[in-house]
């Protein structure tokens, strides 16, 4: 647990509610998929590979919300952030929920050409971000979303071939 300069006092003042959202995180022009594992209205604690290092900026967003931010610390894939502004955190909590009641169902497409692999790829990827940032997965669900990004990353990769 992070402690202050002061001695064993913990910094953090604003209570901290204990989450599993998903979220993404942008830094230097790439965005990362993230778990926001607890939150409070000046930071978080988010979860995710290869995400950026200590005092890395960056903008956390979940549905349509997004906040500026610094990564305050880090362990391994864990990352203390801490937000330039504080946070309705209620609102972070409820955003997506209304999406995640509503399933588009679409037509069956033709068979695929190589030329069209490329397209469905980045769709697949364009959907898998939007589950992993909007929804509310189970560590199980998440790592197939996770094979789903993976196996769109090879879709994508022949029809580039």
């Amino acid at each position: 647990m992070p402690t202050s300069r002061r001695g064993n006092e913990d910094p953090r003042i604003e209570e901290r509610s204990n989450v599993f959202l998903g979220a993404s995180i942008e830094s230097q022009s790439k965005s990362f998929p993230v778990r926001i594992r607890n939150i409070s209205a000046t930071g978080a604690l988010i979860d995710g590979a290869g995400l950026p290092g200590d005092g890395a900026r960056g903008r956390l967003s979940r549905a349509k919300l997004s906040v500026d931010c610094e990564v305050a610390w880090q362990n391994g894939d864990l990352r203390g952030i801490r937000f330039d502004v504080p946070i309705d955190t209620d609102a972070w909590v409820r955003s997506g929920e209304a999406r995640k009641r509503t399933v588009r169902r679409q037509t069956p497409r033709a068979p695929l050409t190589k030329p069209a692999l490329d397209e469905v790829a980045d769709e697949l990827l364009e959907i898998a971000e939007q589950l992993f940032v909007s929804a509310d997965l189970s560590f199980e669900d998440s790592d197939r979303l996770k094979r789903v990004r993976e196996l769109a990353l090879s879709l994508k990769d022949r029809g580039e071939a």
